[in-house]
C-alpha cells in the first residue's frame, strides 16, 4: 500500500526540524526531494556521492534514508537520501550535482565550494565518473551509475 505524499511531506519536514511539529508548518513541501542512486555495487561509491550531496549549491541538508546494496547484482541496488533544498527546484539541482561531478573530475578531485575546499581521492573520481542522471519529477531524481559510459568517458578525457 503507497502512503500519500503528504505523509512523507511531515515525515520529512519532522526530520529535518528534530521532529518538532512547528518544523511542518514552517517547511514547504515543494522544497524536500528523494535523490535517488541506482545500480551500485560498491559502498564506495555511496559514500562518494553522498559526499557531493552535501557539498553541491543549492542543498540546506541532506539524510539517507534508505540503502541496499547488492555486490553481485547491482541492478538490485538502490540508495535513497531526503534532500532538503535552499531557494532552488529539483531540475536545478539536479543541474548543479552534474556540474560538480563535472568539475571534480576535470580538477582531479580539487574543488572549492563556499570557501571550503574538498579532495576526492582517485579511486572516488572514477565512481564518480559512472553516475549519470536518469529521470526527474519535482519531488524527485534519479541517477544511475553505468560502469561502460564511466570508462567511455574516461578515455575521451572527461
Amino acid at each position: 500500500m503507497r502512503l500519500p505524499n503528504l505523509f512523507y511531506y511531515l515525515i520529512a519536514a519532522s526530520l529535518f526540524t528534530g521532529g518538532c511539529a512547528q518544523g511542518v508548518a514552517t517547511l514547504d513541501h515543494a522544497d524536500i526531494i528523494n535523490v535517488t542512486l541506482s545500480n551500485v555495487s560498491q559502498y564506495e561509491t555511496a559514500e562518494a556521492f553522498s559526499k557531493v550531496l552535501i557539498s553541491v549549491n543549492g542543498v540546506s541538508d541532506s539524510k539517507r534514508m534508505t540503502s541496499t546494496i547488492v555486490p553481485n547484482e547491482p541492478q538490485r541496488s538502490r540508495i535513497v537520501w531526503t534532500i532538503a533544498l535552499d531557494g532552488i527546484r529539483a531540475h536545478v539541482l539536479e543541474m548543479n550535482i552534474m556540474a560538480t561531478i563535472d568539475l571534480i573530475v576535470k580538477n582531479r578531485g580539487q574543488i572549492m565550494i563556499n570557501n571550503v575546499m574538498y579532495n576526492y581521492a582517485p579511486f572516488e573520481i572514477d565512481l564518480l565518473r559512472g553516475i549519470f542522471p536518469n529521470s526527474a519529477t519535482s519531488m524527485s531524481i534519479d541517477f544511475t551509475v553505468d560502469r561502460e559510459r564511466a570508462m567511455e568517458r574516461e578515455f575521451s578525457g572527461r
